[in-house]
Parts: structure tokens; C-alpha cells; sequence
């Protein structure tokens, strides 16, 4: 039996700490961008991993439409699963759809690649692309509907807090005239006392 330990951190991109101003709980909610369906959706993935892990998969990856963001986040999507990727030049077509051929049989990536990716499953590679079963496991060709995702930001720990007080006391001595106004004949007395905890 197998056991997969997974870690759902800020490092994911999906969960992001927030400390409510209602009670100052520090929680963890879904990052802007992303929703609680992601977070499934990361279990969901997650339970192929160990799969994916065994196949030790290679992949050639293209892009059909030129977009380098949505080649970035496949990219970024299948390297994350241990996936080793080379990128394939392929500019034949503008594909609605991404396709993926599967040159070995390697099912927990395949599945892996149309879960994640939106991708439909093909039974011929490419045109013009030469298989050789010895150095790739699938060929990719993202299509216009392959996902599009900004790199996830890094989680940097805000600076712990310094307790701090502050102490000030103003002493004003008022002499005959009217209130609100200072004589200048009355010495005024200013004592400023500031002290600071150490942290």
C-alpha cells in the first residue's frame, strides 16, 4: 500500500494567509484569482502524482497559437508534476483545441495532461512531427483554449512586530492671561519623557 503526503501551502499559488479584522484569526483563504474549486481540484491531481512520479515521463510541448503565457503555465503545470519537458517548435496551425498523443503508454500522464491542460486525446501525432519512441512519452499542442495563469507570487513572512510604547507629557503653565494664550513673562515648562521596550 502507498501512501502520498501532500502539502497544501502558500507556495502552491492557491491559498494565501489573511488575518481577519473581525477577531484577528490568522486563516487561510483562496489566493485573488483562484477558488475553492482549484483547491479540489489540487487533491483531485495530487492523487496521480505518485503515479506520474513511477511513469517518469518525458513530453514535447508546442504551442499552436504563439501565447507564451499559456506555454509558460503549461509548462510551469507539468514540470510542478515531475514531468520532464522539452519544447517542440510547431507552428502549422492556430488549434481551438489542445491535443495530446500518447507515444508510450504512460495512462496516470495522459490523463494528468487532459485533466490539467483541457486536452483531447489524439490517435496520430502532429503533422510534421517526427516520433521517436525512445526519447518522448506524449506530444502537446496547446490550442486557443489552453489554460492561462500569471506565476504564482512567492510568500514572503511579514516582519515580526516590536512592542513599543510611548510616553509624552506637555506641562504648560498658563500665567494672568486670557486662557488659550501663553504670557511671555510665565516660564512655560516642557518635559518630554519617550521609552521604548525592548523587543
Amino acid at each position: 500500500m502507498q501512501s502520498l503526503s501532500l502539502s497544501l501551502d502558500p507556495d502552491t499559488g492557491l491559498i494565501c494567509p489573511e488575518i481577519l479584522a473581525s477577531d484577528g484569526a490568522y486563516v487561510l483563504t483562496p489566493c485573488p484569482g483562484k477558488s475553492v474549486d482549484d483547491v479540489k481540484n489540487f487533491f483531485k491531481n495530487s492523487f496521480s502524482i505518485g503515479k506520474l512520479t513511477a511513469e517518469k515521463s518525458t513530453v514535447w510541448l508546442a504551442s499552436s497559437t504563439g501565447d507564451k503565457t499559456a506555454y509558460d503555465t503549461a509548462f510551469r503545470e507539468l514540470t510542478d508534476a515531475g514531468i520532464m519537458v522539452y519544447q517542440l517548435s510547431y507552428n502549422k496551425d492556430n488549434l481551438a483545441q489542445t491535443i495530446v498523443y500518447e507515444v508510450n503508454p504512460k495512462p496516470a500522464t495522459t490523463e494528468f495532461i487532459k485533466n490539467t491542460l483541457n486536452a483531447t486525446e489524439v490517435t496520430l501525432p502532429p503533422p510534421g512531427v517526427t516520433v521517436t519512441k525512445a526519447k518522448v512519452d506524449a506530444i502537446i499542442v496547446l490550442g486557443q483554449n489552453a489554460p492561462v495563469e500569471s506565476a504564482p507570487i512567492p510568500y514572503i513572512a511579514p516582519p515580526a512586530r516590536i512592542s513599543s510604547t510611548t510616553t509624552t507629557t506637555i506641562n504648560t503653565l498658563f500665567g494672568t492671561s486670557s486662557p488659550g494664550s501663553i504670557s511671555t513673562s510665565t516660564p512655560v515648562s516642557t518635559t518630554t519623557s519617550v521609552s521604548k521596550k525592548k523587543p
